[in-house]
C-alpha cells in the first residue's frame, strides 16, 4: 500500500498574501492552518489498518470513498455558530478540511473494508484477501 503524494503548502513560492499574513500571526499558527492530520499505517497477518488522528471530531463529520483502487478520507465542516455581528479582521476557526487518499494494493479485500471512529482516533480497516495455497504435490488422471 502506497501513500498518494499531496501538494504541500508549505513548499509553493511565497506571495504578496503571505508576507501579509506574516505580518498578523506566527509562523507556528500559519503552520498550523495548513496541517493534515497525523496517520499511522499498521499491517498485520489480516488486515492493513489506517490511524488517522482527529480529536474533536463526530463519526459523521467523515467522508470515506473509494475510486479507482483509491481511498479517500475526507471531512468539511463549517461552524454554523459563527458570529457574523463582529467585524472581524480575519477569522480562521469556522472552517475545517481535509483530505487523504492512499493506493491500494491488490491484496486487500475492498468489500469488505471497515471503519470506526473512537475517543478521537479514527481507524480504517482494509482486510487482506483469503490467499488460496495450491498443493504442491497433486496426481492427475488421465482420460
Amino acid at each position: 500500500m502506497k501513500l498518494v503524494k499531496f501538494n504541500d503548502p508549505m513548499n509553493y513560492p511565497m506571495t504578496f498574501s503571505d508576507i501579509f499574513d506574516d505580518f498578523f500571526t506566527s509562523s507556528l499558527n500559519k503552520a498550523q492552518k495548513n496541517l493534515t492530520p497525523s496517520v499511522n499505517i499498521v499491517e498485520n497477518e489480516k488486515d492493513y489498518v489506517i490511524e488517522v488522528a482527529v480529536p474533536g471530531k463526530d463519526k459523521d463529520d467523515f467522508k470515506i470513498a473509494l475510486n479507482n483502487d483509491v481511498l479517500t478520507i475526507s471531512t468539511e465542516k463549517k461552524d454554523e455558530k459563527c458570529d457574523k455581528t463582529k467585524n472581524y479582521i480575519r477569522q480562521e476557526f469556522c472552517y475545517c478540511a481535509f483530505e487523504r487518499s492512499f493506493n491500494l494494493s491488490d491484496d486487500i479485500d475492498q468489500d469488505k473494508i471497515d471503519a470506526k471512529y473512537e475517543n478521537g482516533m479514527l481507524e480504517v480497516i482494509l482486510p487482506k484477501r483469503e490467499v488460496t495455497v495450491n498443493a504442491k504435490n497433486k496426481s492427475i488422471a488421465i482420460k
